[in-house]
């Protein structure tokens, strides 16, 4: 026998996306939830683009303190590529990235220095 209950889902759309999506916007945030649960990496998801028929949608998600899932709903970007990360992997690569690679500095400069 299969029960089915009612879970609390809070769908936040973007000014961009109300504009774009419009009345859209209802079925576009159930394919949300659906996209997100067919990644398999959990419920904070720190970027996930999706298409539905012709709208491109990018997402946001994560678990709030009280144990709501919420889903943020913006427009896609057609030059992202179509990968999503969790808030997770987001972080470790932020932790690893060293920036962009500095020369060192010249054994002839002069650096002035002003004392008062």
């Amino acid at each position: 026998m299969i029960h089915r209950t009612f879970a609390s889902i809070r769908y936040v759309p973007t000014a961009a996306a109300r504009s774009v999506f419009g009345d859209r916007l209802g079925v576009i945030a159930g394919a949300a939830f659906r996209a997100i649960v067919k990644e398999k990496k959990g419920l904070d998801i720190a970027h996930l683009q999706f298409r539905l028929r012709k709208d491109l949608v990018a997402i946001r998600s994560r678990a709030t303190r009280n144990g709501e899932v919420e889903i943020e709903i913006d427009v896609g970007n057609e030059k992202l590529p179509a990968v999503s990360f969790t808030e997770e992997e987001l972080a470790a690569a932020r932790r690893d990235y060293r920036g962009p690679r500095r020369e060192a500095p010249s054994r002839h400069r002069t650096e002035f220095h002003l004392v008062r």
